[in-house]
């Protein structure tokens, strides 16, 4: 019998992706599998969700092995979790004359088999079983011991997805406030830190303003370290429904540069991952000691500047005089001024101070600039 070919595959993933733009569905995968279950072809459009290929594999061959659309196949799972004998899907004769028995379940050792079949969202969980041909086939015995277990496997797939999502979100968070070089902590009702992020753990060393002490929050100055243990304990108060408290904003005075400002608020956590389920609060901070890249590029795209007049405010944030700038790079104090008027125009502000103030309140590039840097 003569397989499929590369290029029927390959047209089956275009019709595909064809039909899904005249419905206007979302991004999809494609894949086709000859006879023996094997990929012959796949395909992701852009925009496509992760794991697409282990889904679209996982559908396409549970499809193949019962002989039946994955259509078919869910709609029968989501009628409740069910165990099925192999022979309730294929004869024995239908079996034998198989390419996917010839291909793979004679080389693995599979004859006798039982399935289990669950709903998982909108996708299909399957756990089988297999026994080679001379062994015994599997009894009503065997069945009702799997019937037993598959809803427990539903339960804990559905379990595992769901954490798996969180721990995206969290993960995603995280990434973002550190490359805006926000310090995060979270702790307990007494200070106690639970968990604290890369740029927490650059800042809170010894000598500093804020630090950490037989593992809670400290402050130097006591003033300020009661401040912070009444915010936090009532923060913490409400995360767990005792109290009314927002948290609020701490200034830390330093011996040199801007006071390093603490924003406590609630935290509510989901009691999953690494954070316990127990009152708890949030403090955030600037690393006091982070430089602010603003590319030119990203700044030439957010206000539609010219490359000379980007590089300008760019050196502008970065804390140059404009006398600097232009000695920089080699043009005069008045061609300096010019291309700052043409910003001006450009970006509806008449001073410098709100351009540079426009840029570094644009959480964008600021974002821009954390990326650059750690490339």
């Amino acid at each position: 019998m003569r397989g499929i070919t590369l290029a029927e595959a390959n047209t089956i993933i275009e019709g595909t992706f064809a039909s899904a733009e005249k419905r206007k569905a979302y991004a999809l995968a494609a894949i086709v599998l000859d006879a023996g279950g094997r990929v012959k072809a796949f395909q992701k459009q852009d925009g496509a969700s992760l794991m697409r290929f282990e889904i679209a594999y996982g559908k396409a061959f549970g499809a193949l092995a019962l002989n039946r659309s994955s259509r078919q196949v869910l709609a029968k799972a989501k009628a409740g979790p069910g165990v099925f004998h192999g022979q309730e899907l294929l004869s024995e004769n239908t079996l034998l004359d198989s390419e996917v028995y010839a291909d793979w379940y004679r080389t693995a050792g599979i004859f006798h088999a039982v399935a289990g079949l669950f709903a998982v969202s909108n996708d299909l969980g399957v756990v089988s079983i297999g026994r080679p041909r001379g062994a015994k086939d599997f009894d009503q015995r065997d069945g009702a011991r799997l019937d037993i277990l598959v809803p427990h496997l539903q339960r804990a797939v559905q379990i595992h997805q769901r954490l798996s999502v969180a721990e995206q979100e969290r993960a995603l968070t995280f990434e973002v406030l550190e490359r805006l070089a926000l310090g995060v902590c979270v702790v307990e009702a007494d200070a106690r830190v639970i968990f604290a992020n890369s740029v927490a753990r650059r800042v809170l060393q010894p000598g500093q303003a804020l630090t950490v002490s037989r593992g809670c929050l400290r402050l130097r100055p006591s003033a300020q370290q009661r401040q912070l243990e009444k915010t936090v304990r009532e923060a913490a108060s409400t995360s767990a429904g005792q109290g009314m408290s927002a948290g609020g904003f701490i200034a830390v005075p330093q011996p040199a540069g801007p006071p390093l400002s603490l924003l406590v608020s609630p935290y509510r956590s989901r009691g999953a991952g690494d954070f316990p389920s127990r009152p708890s609060a949030l403090v955030v901070f600037a690393d006091p000691d982070s430089q602010l890249h603003a590319p030119e590029d990203a700044l030439a795209q957010m206000f539609r500047l010219a490359p000379s007049e980007s590089r300008l405010v760019s050196a502008l944030i970065a804390g140059q005089t404009m006398a600097d700038y232009a000695d920089r790079v080699g043009i005069t104090i008045n061609t300096a001024k010019t291309q700052m008027r043409q910003i001006f125009l450009k970006t509806g502000y008449n001073r410098q101070a709100d351009v540079i103030r426009a840029a570094l309140v644009n959480p964008l590039i600021r974002l821009a600039g954390a990326t650059r840097a750690s490339l």
